[in-house]
């Protein structure tokens, strides 16, 4: 029942809404004209995608003027004050094909990958080690597969190979990492200021914490970045690494700045970006400095990857590419790098910023001498070790570089240290360029908010990030972002201003919208001014306590609420509770996949590896977790305690796509209970006025009605049909239509009550009223067939030779008569009514659609529960005349036209059930399009009182 009335569903987790990975939007590279801005879009096959019709056209242009554009409208208008400048290159908008392109570019891979992976399952249940996906695969499915939208960008190339390079280096050790944690070896690891003396207790003791609180975050964004460039470590003519067959990676060096780590820690938990958000609680490597050795050269270079402003105090120089030169980074270009670096971080970028440096010759003998020195630490080559050969553990020097310095030691260069030889290394950089990477929504949040929109379910997008970090991402989903657009759940003293509210060219998001801001401002907004806030698809700024408490006022204002949120989660049990209906989704434990044998679990502990990574057994839903180690029995216990109040737990992210689905078998079930339910008032008040109308006769005997046969037509007949339209298959157009609130209060609309209770009395009573005119013909028929003497005692005025039925039904002496014909009679009466019950049944199978739209026969086992009830009503009758002996001379003595009767009147009934459908029909019509008035209104229904 809640299920078919649900009227709003609560997303409550940004995982369940994201993608785990990030897609590259936009790349910013110095040129000779100052910094230029290279647009990145998905990868599209030919330009037969870019061709949509004019209605898909039509509807671009009106999202077009309700949404910003996606990443430039942060440079143009999502800035807080009037006087910010931007370059002019920043003022470029996409153009509508390139977002078509989009769409149908992750459209096509989005069913690519779902006809593989439902390939995979299939095969799983015979094999599951058949189910590995090859690579060329994997890479033909890549959904960050980009593209440059310049036509023209290959004349920067001289300034996008090293960062194609550096792309391509930067996630290299992850495997190794995740390999060095398992093994527990000691190496790669030198303090900044002690590199060359030996490994201490202390030393061992910060190296385990290191690895402990590290995060090793892969970046998928930075290899389709390089692919993008033409990079590609596939095996090639260069080698079985691809292009980077010809470097060998000799030194690595993670710079952590205690400053900026000290800012993360201090900022608002609101105001942290999903992708760190997802990092929250790790050691954050801000920058990646890899040296490697050129063997066609023998010369050595450093790329580095990693936050705009470390990157940007390590460099000193830009280089442009278009016309191989090489310029001072001025303070101007400085300060434009960091400006557009915060502007993307506020649109929720994921930004990062390149440099390299060609290694001078009086420096190679240190990395010489690092690479010597980490050779000397590898795990296989340690005095006495018991531990196995691990022979894909690299053996190039990994070093810490920890910057110390406050703001007020900014201005004195890190390379005067003389105490830390690494930072000579490092220091003296070349500016290359600076990508920004957007974390795009989910394939199946597009599909599920259009089926919810059509179904009149409204979606609800609850956000722990601000407002400005929330609107691109909303904007994507396709939740509207202009008027009335979002409510920030954090509450606002008197006279504060929120900071992070999003102001536009426009309008002011929220502020000229008069939405409010926290529960008690919303619970006044309701009571006080109009129903706004339950009409907004986007909160931000949730909570696990906000998000209860705004699904109890959508509660209290009799929304159905449906909940979807993380199964693991603790945070979520609030909102579990509060909500109507809690749906569970489970992205830790693999689909299918369970430890039953010795080879699954490896010293208790199963795989869970993150998307993208191999393992022995590739399954379509990995997890998007960081830890690559579970215990698989603790993760299945929590994700049950945290998911106690869910009535349904799904598996993996995709699975989401089947909420439109769930949501239709409940409106389906819940139209054919109603409708069954309603069949047996129906047929059990028809019984009711069945013997409501026995005193009031025509003839002089009262009717009888068999005991066993109205038991059987109440307990067995009526329930049977009505469980049977349980089965009905949902209506043609059940998931357009919008349901009506779950209000007690209003049980009925303007005489709809009156209309409803008329209607079931005329259905009920007709076949009554008709049963009993059958019941006159077989009782005069027979007592002149079978009791001639009894009427030629009592009846006297009755001529027997030319006398009909007509002329028995009123002797005055049938009033005292009690023998087998009135038994029989009474016996016809009940099976004749139960047969026009039976017909009139079809009517209710579809409760508002005609025969002709919905046929009924399309619930097969309500047409073979029927279909028995018939012969079972038949077989009834037989058995009632003398255990079926009389059967045959009772048939006998019925006229014809009693036959043509007992087939009319049940056809009658249908119709005219039919008729009264119709005039029920055009009355649930207009309620149906005054709901989807209401439902698709922006504005408050008393805005404002």
């Amino acid at each position: 029942e809640k299920l078919g009335m649900a009227t709003a569903l609560c997303l409550i987790d940004d995982d369940l809404a994201c993608e785990p990975y990030s897609m590259p939007q936009q790349l910013l590279i110095p040129s000779s004209h100052g910094l230029k801005l290279l647009d990145i879009c998905p990868f599209f096959e030919d330009d037969s995608e870019i061709a949509d019709s004019d209605d898909a056209a039509n509807d671009f242009r009106q999202q077009q003027r309700k949404r910003t554009n996606s990443i430039n409208s942060s440079l143009v208008s999502d800035s807080d004050s009037d006087s910010t400048t931007t370059a002019p290159h920043h003022l470029r908008t996409m153009r509508p094909t390139l977002r078509r392109k989009w769409r149908n570019a992750k459209k096509a891979l989005h069913l690519s990958s779902t006809k593989q992976q439902q390939v995979r399952i299939v095969r799983s249940r015979s094999d599951v080690s058949d189910a590995l996906v090859s690579e060329e695969s994997k890479a033909e499915t890549n959904p960050c597969k980009v593209q440059f939208e310049d036509p023209t960008w290959w004349q920067y190339l001289p300034s996008l190979k090293c960062i194609g390079l550096a792309c391509l280096l930067s996630d290299g050790d992850i495997e190794a990492d995740h390999r060095r944690r398992k093994s527990d070896s000691i190496t790669s690891f030198e303090s900044s200021s002690a590199a060359q003396q030996p490994q201490t207790a202390l030393d061992s003791c910060v190296l385990s914490l290191v690895r402990h609180i590290g995060v090793f975050p892969q970046r998928p964004q930075l290899q389709s970045l390089a692919q993008c460039i033409g990079f590609s470590d596939k095996p090639n003519s260069h080698g079985s690494k691809g292009d980077l067959s010809v470097y060998t990676e000799a030194n690595r060096f993670y710079v952590v700045s205690s400053r900026l780590l000290s800012k993360r820690l201090a900022l608002d938990r609101h105001a942290l970006g999903l992708e760190d958000a997802r990092r929250w609680g790790y050691l954050n490597r801000d920058a990646v400095c890899i040296v490697i050795q050129d063997h066609r050269s023998n010369g050595y270079h450093l790329l580095t990857v990693g936050h705009p402003s470390v990157v940007a105090e390590l460099c000193t120089d830009t280089w442009h590419g278009e016309k191989s030169t090489i310029s001072p980074l001025s303070a101007i270009d400085r300060k434009a790098i960091l400006d557009t670096s915060n502007n993307w971080c506020l649109s929720d970028l994921d930004v990062i910023a390149f440099s390299y440096a060609p290694v001078p010759y009086t420096l190679e003998q240190r990395i010489i001498g690092n690479t010597a020195l980490a050779a000397m630490r590898h795990p296989n080559k340690l005095l006495g070790s018991t531990l196995p050969a691990v022979q894909e553990v690299p053996s190039y020097f990994t070093a810490y570089l920890v910057d110390n310095r406050s703001l007020a030691d900014l201005d004195v260069p890190i390379s005067k240290d003389s105490g830390c030889a690494e930072w000579s290394l490092v220091n003296n950089q070349i500016f290359l360029g600076m990508s920004g990477s957007l974390v795009s929504p989910r394939e199946e949040i597009d599909y599920i908010l259009g089926q919810l929109t059509t179904a009149g379910v409204r979606f609800v997008y609850f956000s722990p990030r601000n407002m400005r970090r929330t609107k691109e991402l909303a904007s994507q989903m396709g939740i509207d972002v202009a008027w009335n657009c979002a409510i920030s759940l954090r509450s606002l003293d008197n006279g504060q201003e929120d900071p992070h509210r999003m102001i536009s060219a426009y309008a002011d998001w929220d502020v000229n919208a008069r939405l409010p801001h926290g529960i008690i401002d919303v619970k006044r907004h309701l009571s006080e001014v109009d129903n706004v806030p339950l009409l907004v698809s986007l909160f931000t700024d949730a909570t696990e306590e906000t998000t209860t408490d705004m699904v109890n006022i959508f509660r209290e204002y009799h929304d159905t609420v449906i909940a979807v949120g993380l199964s693991h989660l603790s945070s979520n049990q609030g909102p579990f509770g509060a909500a109507d209906i809690a749906i569970g989704v489970d992205v830790l434990l693999p689909r299918n996949i369970k430890p039953s044998s010795a080879d699954d679990l490896q010293n208790g502990e199963l795989p869970i590896l993150s998307r993208g990574k191999s393992s022995k057994r590739q399954i379509s839903q990995a997890a998007d977790i960081a830890d690559p180690f579970l215990h698989y029995n603790e993760v299945e216990f929590v994700s049950l305690i945290a998911s106690n109040n869910c009535v349904f737990s799904l598996k993996g992210p995709s699975s989401m796509e089947h909420l439109p689905s769930i949501i239709a078998v409940g409106r389906a079930a819940l139209d054919a209970s109603s409708s069954g339910a309603l069949f047996v008032l129906n047929a059990g008040l028809s019984l009711a006025f069945l013997s409501l109308l026995c005193p009031c006769t025509v003839s002089t005997c009262v009717p009888y009605i068999p005991t066993l046969g109205a038991m059987i037509y109440l307990l067995i007949l009526i329930p049977l049909i009505g469980l049977s339209m349980a089965w009905t298959d949902a209506q043609g157009d059940s998931m357009s239509e919008i349901p009506p609130k779950n209000d007690d209060t209003i049980v009925f609309g303007r005489d709809d009550g009156k209309r409803l209770y008329t209607h079931m009395v005329i259905r009920a009573f007709f076949p009554a009223m008709g049963s009993h005119f059958m019941y006159l013909i077989p009782l005069g028929e027979l007592l002149l067939a079978f009791e001639p003497d009894y009427l030629k005692m009592n009846c006297p005025d009755v001529n027997l030779e030319n006398a009909n039925w007509t002329h028995v039904i009123r002797c005055p002496s049938l009033k005292f008569y009690s023998g087998k014909v009135r038994l029989w009679s009474g016996s016809l009466l009940l099976s004749q009514m139960a047969f026009c019950v039976i017909f009139a049944s079809a009517g209710f199978v579809y409760r508002t659609r005609s025969l002709g739209e919905e046929p009924p026969w399309r619930n097969i086992v309500w047409l073979f529960t029927s279909s028995a009830t018939l012969g079972a009503t038949v077989l009834y009758l037989i058995l009632s005349m003398d255990g079926g002996v009389a059967s045959t001379q009772v048939a006998r003595n019925l006229p014809y036209y009693y036959y043509i009767i007992s087939v009319i009147f049940p056809l009658l009934w249908l119709f005219l059930g039919e008729f009264l459908k119709k005039i029920d029909r055009g009355y649930e019509k207009r309620a149906c399009m005054l709901r989807r008035l209401q439902f698709e209104t922006r504005l408050g229904m008393w805005s404002p009182k």
